[in-house]
This record gives structure tokens, sequence and C-alpha cells, in this order.
């Protein structure tokens, strides 16, 4: 398990933006740090927005903080920029309870619970897709098995060999 603490802000935009893709096999456009009108990736069609991602890497936070920089922050921009899909992603670890709440807040906006992508959601998505984590050098550093792969796949190549040659 992940727990995305030695990424900053970009980066976690970025690993979100490349496992979405993996997920709905389409592309995200993504934008240089800064205010983001509460769009932190985009897939665009025809210059409407059909799926929006807010993305909310609170390291070492609570879910209390989450929730009001949403009430006070966020939900103003969704509401202003109207998606047809609206997906929030976060690093913090959410109850079933703290996804409602967030549903409930976002009402008509976030279609369904699938559409809160939280720790646990976020580590699924790593397994189900491990060659996002190839272009992450600070996921794959902090995994044992991963660089234990890299650092013995020549001698597993090689091996490969010897043992169709003995075949």
């Amino acid at each position: 398990m992940y727990d995305f603490k030695e990424l900053d802000n970009k980066e976690f935009e970025l690993i979100t933006r490349d496992l979405l893709q993996e997920e709905f096999g389409i592309n995200f456009q993504t934008f240089a740090a800064g205010k983001d009108q509460g769009i932190d990736c985009l897939f665009s069609v025809d210059n409407n927005y059909e799926i929006v991602v807010q993305c909310k890497h609170y390291r070492n936070s609570n879910f209390s903080v989450l929730f009001n920089k949403l009430k006070k922050e966020e939900l103003k921009k969704v509401k202003r920029i109207k998606p047809k899909r609206y997906i929030l992603v976060t690093s913090l670890d959410l109850t079933l309870n703290n996804k409602q709440k967030i549903l409930e807040l976002f009402e008509g906006l976030i279609k369904d619970l699938s559409d809160i992508i939280d720790f646990n959601s976020l580590n699924n998505l790593l397994n189900n897709f491990p060659q996002v984590k190839k272009n992450h050098l600070k996921l794959w550093i902090k995994d044992s098995d991963y660089l234990e792969h890299l650092l013995g796949r020549q001698t597993h190549n090689k091996s490969k060999i010897k043992l169709k040659n003995i075949k």
C-alpha cells in the first residue's frame, strides 16, 4: 500500500491522471500549477466539460479539513463549470459515511460514490494498473518488489535464455 505522502501536489495529480486514463481508456488534460478553477484533470469534447477531476492531496490531514475546503471553495467552482461528470480524488482514507457526506454536499454534481476516489481506491487502481508505477519514481522507489524486479531483470533474462537453450 502506498500512502502518497512522499508526493507533492503536482505529482499526485499526474499519478491520478495516469491511473484514470488507464481506468477509462481516455486521455485527460492536465495544466500548469496555479489557480485551477476546480479542474486538475479534464476530458473535454467540443469544448464541453465531459469529465472534470479535482485532486485533493491532504497529507497528514483529516476529513474535516477536506470537507471544509470542499464546502467553502470547491462546490462553488464545480457549480460554475457544470461538468457532465465530476470526480473527486483525495489521498485521505475515507469512510463510507465520509463519502456519503461529500456526495450530499455535491448533490447532482457527483453522481455516484465511485466518483469519490480515496486512498484505498487509488491503491486498488495501482494494483489494477501496475505499469503506472514505472513512470513515477517516488512510487516504485518505495516498492521493494518492483526494485527487486528491476535489479534482478538482467539475471532473470539470462536465466530464461539458458532455460530455453536447455529445453
